[in-house]
Parts: structure tokens; C-alpha cells; sequence
């Protein structure tokens, strides 16, 4: 399937990164167009959301400093643990294991009820100094596919080791 993704702004049509609030549309091409009236499922939600992420200066990822790791999260409802480097360079295998700390990624699915289509939620979830930490990145997805950038929120997350 060939997916061309373009973004649609009432205010400025080369408005980049994605904002809050900016729509991502995803278009199907001709043979797509027939399962368009199909009702748009739940991993399908999460396929939109992650492909509008890639498209955000800040998108869901594992530190605070730049890149990109929307591809880590599970492409279902569920959650994942995954380790993140809190030493710098990366430490050998199996022996420095003070260097690695457990990462929660999480995909939180709530049905829109009053526009249909789905609530996707990204979350990061980690403990810092005795303390839960949490950041997450919302996308609101229409049955029409297309994708509005909700909100980003939460704790900063973990600095990427130098």
C-alpha cells in the first residue's frame, strides 16, 4: 500500500513540526478508498497515530534529546519494558548492569465517543530518584483517518547519556 501523508493547517499550510490541535491527513489511494467505509479498527488507530508522530519535532521517544522511537511501542493496546542507558557510551553486555533502567511504553486506546474513531495515547512510564515518572503523547484519530495532534504532557524524560 502506498500512503502519502501530507499536513493540513487552517493557519499556515507549511506549518512544521505537527502542533497541538494541526490535523494529519493520511490518504488512501483508489483500491484503500473502498475500505475507507469500513469502521476503522484499533491497530489501524495506532498504524495513524504512530505515522502522524514521525512527522512531530518531539515525537514519542526514549530521552529527552531529540530522536525518535514511536516504533518501540506495541502496535496494539498493551504495554512493553524496555531498558534505557542512564551511563553514557553502552556498557558491555552483562556486565554493568547499574547502567541499564526498566522503561514502561504503554498504548492506551479509548473509543472517542462523541466524534467516533479513537483516543491513542503513547506513555512513557520510569522511576527517577525513588519516583514514578510518567510523559505521554495523545492522538485523536477520526473514522475518517484523520489524525489531530491532542497533547504532549508529563515529566521530563530521562537525559540522554553523553
Amino acid at each position: 500500500m502506498i500512503i502519502s501523508v501530507f499536513l493540513l493547517s487552517l493557519y499556515s499550510p507549511s506549518l512544521l513540526p505537527v502542533q497541538p490541535n494541526q490535523q494529519v491527513v493520511v490518504q488512501l489511494d483508489s483500491a484503500d478508498k473502498q475500505n475507507q467505509r469500513q469502521q476503522l479498527s484499533v491497530s489501524e488507530a495506532i498504524k495513524l497515530a504512530k505515522q502522524a508522530a514521525l512527522l512531530m519535532k518531539y515525537p514519542p521517544r526514549i530521552y529527552e534529546q531529540g530522536g525518535e522511537n514511536v516504533q518501540a511501542w506495541l502496535d496494539k493496546p498493551g504495554s512493553v519494558q524496555i531498558y534505557y542507558n542512564t551511563c553514557g557510551a553502552t556498557p558491555p553486555i552483562r556486565t554493568n548492569v547499574k547502567c541499564q533502567a526498566p522503561m514502561t511504553l504503554k498504548v492506551v486506546v479509548k473509543p472517542n465517543r462523541s466524534k467516533g474513531g479513537y483516543n491513542v495515547k503513547f506513555e512513557s512510564l520510569w522511576n527517577s530518584s525513588g519516583s514514578l515518572r510518567q510523559h505521554s503523547w495523545q492522538f485523536d484519530v477520526g473514522v475518517d483517518r484523520k489524525v489531530t495532534f491532542g497533547s504532549v504532557e508529563g515529566a521530563n524524560l530521562p537525559p540522554m547519556p553523553m
